[in-house]
C-alpha cells in the first residue's frame, strides 16, 4: 500500500501563546476534521503541541525517558479510534508518531512516548459525546462541511470554548490545553493535560538593541554634545576631541575633557 507523506507543518502566522500563570506549560491540541484532501483525509488527533519558542511563552518540560517506543505507540494509542493518523506511517524514517514525539512531546512533560500519545488521545476522545472527535465525526456523519462544522465546533456546549482556532488550510480544529505537573516547582515530569480557554494574541516584538555604555580606557558611543550622555550608563560627558562625532567616555576618563 502507498503510504501517505504527510507534510508537518504548524504556523499561526501572527499569533502567539501566551499561558495562563497557573499553567505555564501550555499549548496546542490539533484534530484533523478530515474534509481537506491529500494527507489531511482522515478524522483524527494530528498532535499535542506545547507552544514554545516563536510560536507562544511555555515552558518546556522534558518527559522522564526521551526513548521513542514505536511498537508501544502503534500498537496501543496509535490504535485507538479516533487517533489511527499516527500509524498512517509507519515506513522511513523517521515515522510521523517519531516526528510528533521528537517535535513536541520532548516538550510535553511525559512520563514516555507512550503516555503522550495515550494523553493527547485522551484529550480528543475522552468525556461527554466522545470528546471532541465524537462530536466532530457526529457532525460529518450527518453531512456538516467545513464551514458548518466550524459552527458546530464552537458552539458545542462542552467543547466548544475551548476552541483556540480553525486551520482554514488544512481543515483541523486546534483546542487549548494546560498542563500541570510535578515537583517542588511544578515544572517537572510527569505532568497531566486538560482543556483550557487560551486566546491567540499578536507575536511579542524583538527585543531592541543593547543600550549603549561606556567604559573605562574605551572610546563610547557617539556623541555631540553632553546632552547626549543623558541616558548612557556610566557617561559622564562627551569627549572633545576634535572629531565630528566625538565618544562619550566613562567617568574615569573624565581627563580626556581637559583637551
Amino acid at each position: 500500500m502507498k503510504l501517505k507523506i504527510r507534510i508537518l507543518l504548524y504556523k499561526l502566522q501572527g499569533l502567539y501563546v501566551t499561558c495562563p500563570l497557573s499553567h505555564p506549560l501550555c499549548g496546542i491540541l490539533t484534530i484533523e476534521s478530515g474534509l481537506a484532501s491529500g494527507v489531511y483525509d482522515t478524522l483524527g488527533v494530528h498532535g499535542l503541541w506545547p507552544e514554545t519558542g516563536k510560536y507562544g511563552d511555555s515552558i518546556e518540560v522534558t518527559p522522564l525517558d526521551k526513548s521513542f517506543d514505536k511498537e508501544g505507540v502503534l500498537n496501543g494509542p496509535a490504535s485507538r479510534e479516533g487517533c489511527s493518523c499516527w500509524a498512517e506511517l509507519t515506513g522511513g524514517e523517521p515515522t510521523f508518531a517519531e516526528h510528533e514525539w521528537t517535535k513536541h512531546g520532548y516538550e510535553a512533560g511525559a512520563k514516555d512516548s507512550v503516555n503522550y500519545f495515550n494523553v493527547a488521545c485522551d484529550l480528543a476522545t475522552n468525556g461527554a459525546d466522545g470528546g471532541p472527535v465524537g462530536v466532530m465525526k457526529k457532525a460529518i456523519k450527518a453531512g456538516a462541511t467545513w464551514d458548518e462544522l466550524q459552527k458546530v465546533m464552537k458552539s458545542d456546549a462542552n467543547y466548544g470554548r475551548f476552541v483556540y482556532l480553525f486551520d482554514q488550510e488544512h481543515d483541523q480544529v486546534e483546542y487549548g490545553a494546560c498542563a500541570t505537573c510535578s515537583g517542588s516547582d511544578g515544572k517537572s515530569a510527569p505532568c497531566s493535560w486538560e482543556l483550557c480557554e487560551l486566546k491567540p494574541g499578536p507575536v511579542p516584538p524583538a527585543p531592541g538593541p543593547a543600550p549603549d555604555t561606556c567604559e573605562p580606557g574605551e572610546h563610547g558611543p557617539s556623541c555631540k554634545t553632553d546632552s547626549d550622555c543623558t541616558d548612557v550608563p556610566k557617561c559622564v560627558r562627551c569627549a572633545h576631541s576634535g572629531k565630528e562625532a566625538l565618544a562619550a567616555v566613562h567617568m574615569y576618563n573624565y581627563w580626556r575633557d581637559s583637551v
